[in-house]
């Protein structure tokens, strides 16, 4: 068979396409001769095999006066963009707008006491009707918070390290089985909690990266500091998961703060609708002071003492221990407002025991500022969601 030098063709005779190839395959072998050490200390990139840039896989490159500006861009994307399949997304939202439902009934309650003149003849319908919507709305942003809980880290992981993303130990526990993954990332995001950092989102948290024999390693293990980003599952994708198996709940899901914090709260909101529905016109008599209190005032404190106690849990999931808080993470701040509108809410049904004007007051003040509370919990979360946008 005759060989072919492809080096000694004429000229004449290549194509534009042979041109391009060289091209491409000359650029491709000219690698500069840099070695690790002088890329951190330049502030440059590092690039070794198994090793790979987070500009495409997980956070945009950006100058350092564009990032300044994150902030406000999430908060325009949060009235352009609606990912509806993403469970995070839709708890802030649907807290958001169920809470400014409660708002107006809290205006309905406190306007006719402090005064008078503004009273109308079908206010108290409105009354009920606002706090029923909103009711039923915290009712879906309970549910939502369930799924979320359940399918925080189910949509895919990356590990970073110092802006750089690595394939190593996550893709090993693709092979493995759900449960055991399942097992292997929660050790590696929540050394304090089972499941995940932060509810509801994406977080990130600080571990070492394991050491090996191979090449990248030796470069990679000069940086002691990695991050692993967890992805939530988005609803209808294959790996979002409605309800856990029994191992899993056993194993995974009972000793997830995250998950026992949502549970708890979607029962509170069934509890605290109750309260809603017997406080509607017509439904029970409320002038038996009886069933008012037992049928009326009773559900609705206890379904703000269980909101008290999610957002607590909420707000545990979120720090590095249970006594150490973070006031400068958003994430934090969600569960802390969380907490001062679930204790107006409890406020609001506990303070009417008094059987006072002041005590009526001081309980549709509390329902007021606590549902302002849970607005801005509400939107806090929203605005965190927006980045599991992709």
């Amino acid at each position: 068979m005759e060989s072919r030098t492809y080096g000694q063709r004429p000229q004449t005779n290549r194509s534009s396409f042979d041109d391009s190839m060289d091209r491409r395959s000359s650029s491709l072998t000219k690698w500069p001769d840099v070695s690790v050490e002088d890329d951190l200390q330049n502030g440059r990139p590092m690039r070794s095999p198994g090793v790979h840039s987070t500009a495409e896989l997980f956070y945009e490159a950006q100058p350092a006066k564009q990032q300044t500006t994150r902030p406000i861009q999430r908060i325009k994307q949060m009235f352009t963009h609606f990912p509806w399949r993403d469970m995070s997304w839709m708890v802030g939202v649907t807290f958001a707008v169920g809470s400014a439902f409660f708002i107006v009934n809290g205006f309905f309650l406190l306007l006719p006491l402090t005064n008078p003149s503004t009273n109308f003849d079908s206010e108290l319908y409105w009354t009920g009707a606002t706090s029923l919507i909103g009711g039923v709305i915290f009712i879906l942003g309970g549910f939502a918070g369930i799924l979320e809980a359940l399918n925080l880290n189910r949509g895919g992981q990356v590990t970073v390290i110092q802006g750089i993303v690595a394939d190593g130990d996550i893709s090993d526990m693709e092979m493995k089985s759900d449960e055991e993954a399942q097992r292997q990332i929660n050790k590696i995001v929540a050394p304090f909690r089972d499941s995940t950092m932060d509810f509801p989102l994406r977080q990130t948290q600080t571990h070492t990266l394991p050491s090996n024999n191979s090449p990248s390693s030796s470069a990679a293990n000069n940086i002691s500091n990695t991050t692993t980003a967890t992805l939530p599952a988005l609803y209808g994708s294959s790996s979002f998961l409605f309800w856990p198996n029994t191992p899993q709940l056993r194993t995974i899901y009972f000793r997830d703060l995250c998950f026992i914090a949502a549970v708890i709260q979607s029962i509170g909101t069934f509890i605290f609708m109750l309260a809603i529905i017997t406080a509607f016109p017509g439904v029970i008599d409320l002038t038996n002071v009886t069933l008012f209190y037992t049928a009326n005032l009773l559900p609705a404190t206890l379904g703000g003492v269980l909101f008290i106690t999610a957002s607590v849990l909420q707000m545990i999931t979120t720090q590095p221990n249970w006594y150490t808080p973070r006031p400068l993470s958003v994430e934090w701040h969600v569960g802390f407002w969380n907490v001062i509108g679930s204790i107006g809410f409890t406020l609001a049904g506990a303070l009417f025991y008094l059987g006072t004007t002041a005590g009526s007051i001081q309980a549709s003040g509390a329902s007021l500022w606590g549902s302002c509370a849970f607005m801005v919990g509400g939107l806090l979360q929203w605005y965190v969601a927006m980045k599991n946008c992709r």
